[in-house]
């Protein structure tokens, strides 16, 4: 399995991980590696996390 982020998606994350590390110089990184831990936990267990669908 695999997760794709839509382009846009993407770009709010880097631009979420530069805002971070203007804040404190390495929390771009933790930021990063918890986005990194989520997406993992979502591959090894998708159906513990229920699909979301804007309305």
């Amino acid at each position: 399995m695999e997760i794709i982020f839509r382009p846009e998606a993407e770009a709010e994350l880097f631009e979420a991980q530069a805002w971070y590390e203007s804040r404190s110089q390495g929390l771009g990184i933790e930021f990063a590696q918890a986005v990194t831990v989520a997406v993992e936990s979502v591959l090894r267990m998708p159906f513990a996390y229920p699909r979301q669908f804007a309305t």
